[in-house]
């Protein structure tokens, strides 16, 4: 098996992808956004002296994962769906 240098293993970790069903395109930025919370999934990055586009978490996907590491509660309440502005980050 042929050592992968690290600039290989991240070329293929930031490969582009389609945009999965409960995401839609910016038509600012380009990127990808959650449909649900309108919170970006992918951003621009320079690594290496090369802008990438890196995946990301979302804020519905993290309130997610911190609502079942907590246990699944949050006192009495359930996780509520809360609605967020979209985020269209500044470019200049």
């Amino acid at each position: 098996m042929p050592v992968r240098t690290l600039q290989e293993c991240l070329d293929e970790f930031v490969a582009e992808r389609p945009l999965q069903p409960d995401e839609y395109p910016d038509v600012v930025s380009g990127l990808s956004y959650c449909k649900r919370c309108h919170s970006p999934r992918r951003t621009r990055q320079v690594l290496f002296g090369k802008e990438r586009i890196l995946p990301i978490v979302c804020r519905c996907r993290m309130e997610d994962a911190a609502f079942v590491q907590s246990g699944g509660t949050n006192g009495n309440k359930q996780r509520q769906n809360f609605s967020f502005k979209t985020y269209t980050p500044k470019h200049g």
